[in-house]
């Protein structure tokens, strides 16, 4: 888990699994500006406004996590991140605000702080040597180099449902 300094006591921190579930709903509701970025306050490599980025909760050895998959955009930045990601040369930070925590104590780790509801803001990758800390260094990023307009079949259900979401938006409004 991440160690985080909030209310002058630095925790280790973990996400409850609302708070996921908070973050991958905003994430592909296509509103905001949630950015996947090249390193913290680097450029954006893809954008949930434009359906670059998409969001879900998986589980990973009994524990709920976020995985996101992004379609980059064409840059150096992007060719450098994939060449990271195929080296296994990549951490994650998520930038968030907390809207609701707590404090808890997990055997074998001691006290932490449990994420119960969170507001998603960006996911930073972040190069291992680079001098900059991931929060999270032993995340695990892949890349591939497909065709520009393949998408997985999450984020092609993402993206269906986003779109009739949006059509029966209007359709009400022309009511």
């Amino acid at each position: 888990p991440c160690i985080t300094a909030q209310d002058g006591r630095a925790l280790p921190e973990q996400f409850g699994p609302d708070a996921l579930e908070r973050m991958a709903r905003q994430c592909n509701s296509g509103n905001g500006s949630i950015t996947l970025a090249w390193g913290h306050g680097g450029p954006v490599l893809a954008r949930n406004s434009s359906l670059d980025l998409m969001a879900r909760v998986v589980d990973l050895f009994g524990v709920p996590a976020l995985s996101f998959e992004a379609r980059l955009h064409a840059s150096a930045e992007s060719r450098q991140a994939l060449e990271h990601m195929e080296a296994g040369l990549v951490g994650a930070s998520l930038e968030f605000s907390h809207s609701r925590s707590e404090q808890i104590h997990r055997t074998g780790v001691g006290p932490m702080r449990l994420v119960t509801d969170a507001k998603l803001l960006g996911i930073a990758l972040v190069p291992r040597g680079s001098g900059k800390l991931a929060a999270y260094p032993a995340c695990s990023a892949s890349g591939s180099r497909r065709a520009a307009y393949g998408a997985t079949a999450s984020m092609r259900d993402a993206v269906r449902h986003h779109a009739w979401r949006a059509l029966t938006e209007q359709a009400k409004q022309m009511r």
